[in-house]
């Protein structure tokens, strides 16, 4: 997905994350603002079995996370998508994929177990800062909390009623939700439209002796 909108290029990539990050997720979605990469959402596209649900593949984020020092950037995201935060513009992405694949359930790691936790930091509360990431974001999306180790919401993403919003702001609420549903709409039908796309013709490669009698004229 890429978009250049006031002077500025927002671009979500697909790809392989990095060698030392393969625990956490096999394919990579990563915000980047201007080239800059800024966020970074990892996930897996399980069998359903292995989460205890009855659909049969399941995407399954497994690391979400941001690049210090890019407040900037972040603000910028927010401004320009609807006051999205980055990690909720990027669900909104793998929900397109999602849709595209006819996956019909998401599910996210949590805090508990989330693969960063199983190693030492003695900066700060790792755990603490890994419960407003995985464990309070998902809440926030009404992710149902299926076991100690995960979240499980299905697909497209509902979102609390927004009855329960506070009316003052319930503007802002609904605005967030079509934004994410124009991102993930949009990102579904491309892929859809790459799908659709005829497949390139082989090229057919003449003979020596065919190209010459080709070449020379007519009698």
């Amino acid at each position: 997905m890429e978009l250049r909108k006031n002077g500025r290029d927002f671009t979500v990539a697909l790809g392989l994350p990095a060698e030392d990050a393969l625990w956490e997720g096999e394919t990579l979605l990563q915000l980047r603002v201007d080239g800059i990469p800024i966020y970074g959402l990892q996930f897996t596209i399980v069998p359903g079995w292995v989460l205890n649900s009855e659909q049969q593949d399941v995407v399954f984020i497994q690391r979400l996370q941001g690049k210090k020092g890019c407040f900037e950037q972040v603000k910028a995201v927010s401004k320009t998508f609807g006051y999205l935060s980055p990690p909720l513009l990027l669900v909104a992405v793998l929900q397109g994929i999602a849709a595209a694949w006819g996956i019909r359930e998401m599910a996210g790691i949590s805090a508990r177990s989330q693969y960063c936790n199983r190693k030492s930091f003695d900066d700060f509360d790792w755990m603490a800062l890994s419960k407003r990431v995985y464990d309070e974001f998902f809440s926030e999306l009404c992710a149902t909390r299926v076991s100690a180790d995960f979240y499980s919401l299905s697909l497209p993403i509902e979102g609390k009623p927004i009855e329960t919003v506070e009316t003052r702001h319930r503007a802002a609420a609904r605005k967030k939700r079509a934004v994410r549903q124009e991102v993930s709409a949009r990102v579904c039908q491309t892929i859809l439209g790459f799908a659709a796309e005829p497949p390139p013709q082989p090229v057919r490669r003449l003979s020596s002796k065919s190209q010459r009698s080709q070449e020379l004229p007519a009698a």
